[in-house]
C-alpha cells in the first residue's frame, strides 16, 4: 500500500489547515483503488508546499510501536540526516511532522516503484545500457553523500526508487550515519552490524568498519543483481559460510547472459573483500564503463 498527501480543496489558512480546522489529509490506496483518509494533527509552522506539488510520498512511524531507545537515537539521527540530503538522485523530503503518537516524513513520491520491483515484475536482467543509467545516478547519489559525511548502510535495490520518468533516487535512511565524530571532526567508524544479509559486505559482520566502504560493497551487489536478476552470494547459508564466500570471492557469472569485460570489472572492483582497495563511489562514477555514453532505451 503507498500513501499520498494531498491538500484538501477547501483549505485556506496560512499554516495549512483548512476552515475546519483539519491539516491536508493523508491517504492511501490498496489495490482495489478505495481510498482511506487519515486527518493529522494541526501545527504551529506553514504548509505552504503542498500548494505547490502533486501527490507526496508519507512514511508514517508509529512512535508507539518502537523502542524509547530508537526514537531517541535512531530517528532522532535519521530526521537529522534526510535534512541534510538534497541530491537530485535521493528522494526529498519535503517536510517533516511529528505528534505525540506519530512522526509523518513527506517525500518525492517515486511513481515507478523501485529497481528490485522492477527486476521481478520483468523476471529478467535489465540490459547493460539500460541499468548503466540508473547506475551512475546512484553512484553520483552516493559520491555526494560520502562526501557529505554520511553513509547510507542499507543500500540494496529495494532502496533505489525511480520516478515517474525512471530517474533512479535513493531512499530510506534508517541505517544511515555520519562517518565522522560530530564533536572532533574526526572519521569514525561504524561500531555496529545492520543491514541486509545478501548485500552487506563481510567487514560488517565483524564491526567495526568503514562504513563508506561497505556501502560500495553493497553497491556492488545491487549491479550484480541488475545485471543477472540474481545475487552474487546465497544467503540461505550459515554466516560464517557465507561470510566465507564473499572472502574468498565465490561468485561467477551466468553463462546464459552476455555481460561486458568492462562491467564485470566494475563489479568485481565494488566486490573486493579487501575495504582498503575495494573501489569508492568516487571511482565508481568515473570508471570507464559507467561514463560510456548511453545507447538508452526504455521506450514504451
Amino acid at each position: 500500500m503507498s500513501f499520498h498527501a494531498k491538500r484538501n480543496s477547501n483549505s485556506s489558512n496560512e499554516d495549512g489547515s483548512d476552515s475546519s480546522g483539519q491539516m491536508p489529509e493523508v491517504s492511501s490506496k490498496d489495490e482495489s483503488g478505495k481510498r482511506i483518509l487519515c486527518p493529522l494533527a494541526l501545527r504551529d509552522r506553514g504548509y505552504s508546499i503542498l500548494d505547490q506539488i502533486g501527490d507526496i510520498a508519507v512514511k508514517i512511524i508509529s512512535l508507539d510501536k518502537v523502542p524509547q531507545l530508537w526514537k531517541e537515537k535512531s530517528l532522532r539521527k535519521e530526521l537529522k540526516i534526510i535534512r541534510h540530503l538534497q541530491h537530485p538522485n535521493i528522494i526529498r523530503v519535503w517536510d517533516i511532522i511529528k505528534t505525540r503518537r506519530s512522526v509523518y516524513i513527506f517525500m518525492e513520491f517515486a511513481e515507478n516503484n523501485s529497481i528490485l520491483h522492477f527486476l521481478q515484475t520483468t523476471s529478467k536482467p535489465i540490459p547493460e545500457d539500460d541499468a548503466r543509467l540508473w547506475i551512475s545516478q546512484t553512484a553520483s547519489a552516493l559520491t555526494y553523500m560520502h562526501s557529505k559525511g554520511i553513509a547510507h548502510r542499507d543500500l540494496k535495490n529495494e532502496n533505489i526508487l525511480l520516478d515517474r520518468d525512471n530517474n533512479a533516487k535513493l531512499t530510506d535512511f534508517g541505517f544511515a550515519c555520519f562517518t565522522y565524530d560530530r564533536i572532533t571532526n574526526q572519521p569514525a567508524s561504524a561500531p555496529t552490524c545492520c543491514g541486509t544479509l545478501a548485500y552487506i559486505s563481510p567487514e560488517v559482520m565483524t564491526p567495526p568498519y568503514d562504513s563508506k566502504k561497505a556501502d560500495c560493497w553493497s553497491f556492488g551487489v545491487c549491479i550484480y543483481e541488475m545485471l543477472t536478476n540474481s545475487r552474487p552470494f546465497d544467503e540461505s547459508l550459515s554466516q560464517p559460510k557465507f561470510r566465507l564466500n564473499q572472502l574468498d570471492k565465490k561468485y561467477t557469472f551466468p553463462e546464459s547472459i552476455d555481460l561486458s569485460p568492462e562491467g564485470k570489472d566494475l563489479i568485481d572492483k565494488l566486490l573486493e573483500p579487501d575495504p582498503s582497495v575495494r573501489y569508492t563511489a568516487f571511482q565508481t562514477i568515473s570508471h570507464p564503463w559507467v561514463i560510456k555514453p548511453f545507447a538508452f532505451a526504455f521506450n514504451d
